[in-house]
């Protein structure tokens, strides 16, 4: 298996250019835009998360978008809308398959550069995948959950679970700005 991956547009280096934009101090009061991919029970999850992120965290709302198609990055148009509603977080869900994970990235490595902090959420299977093509841009932080595969056979109950499981690791990995540059460097 090759220990690479090659991307359009990427000469496979990392850059030290990496822009990752402020976390939160908290989601009271926060906008939050919820990105499906269109993939089965996307939609249900941010029901659930609209739901339990009002409860819970006392968000003031969750906006919700759907891509037009998964195996690519957020279309121009739509990303322009996300980004002019001024979401104070961004959340991407759920990416469960290889094409999936290259836009997912890409959207989320676009979302950090203007400056709104997000998160991904992906199965498993394809974790991997995901910090392999994350490293190529040079993006090895960017924050992800990952949720076990497949998602698509999981009934409403069990969607609702699932996003009780991780909606305080959402709200970490939008709030936590030791939690995505890691450890300070002693040296």
């Amino acid at each position: 298996m090759s220990e690479h991956i090659n991307l359009p547009g990427s000469d496979g280096e990392p850059t030290s250019d990496a822009t990752y934009a402020d976390r939160l101090d908290d989601l009271e009061g926060a906008t939050l835009a919820y990105v499906d991919w269109g993939k089965p029970n996307g939609e249900e999850l941010y029901d659930c998360f609209e739901r339990r992120f009002t409860e819970e965290f006392g968000i003031d709302e969750l906006r919700y978008y759907r891509k037009p198609t998964p195996s690519s990055p957020i279309p121009g148009e739509l990303m322009t809308e996300i980004m002019a509603a001024e979401p104070d977080g961004v959340i991407l869900a759920i990416a469960d398959c290889g094409s999936c994970n290259s836009s997912v990235v890409v959207d989320a490595k676009t979302v950090e550069e203007r400056g709104v902090p997000t998160v991904q959420v992906i199965t498993d299977k394809f974790l991997d995948l995901n910090t392999r093509i994350a490293e190529s841009y040079g993006y090895e932080k960017l924050p992800l959950i990952t949720v076990d595969h497949p998602t698509r056979y999981l009934d409403s109950e069990e969607v609702d679970t699932l996003a009780e499981r991780i909606q305080w690791s959402v709200h970490t990995q939008l709030t936590c700005e030791e939690c995505l540059l890691g450890p300070a460097d002693d040296g």
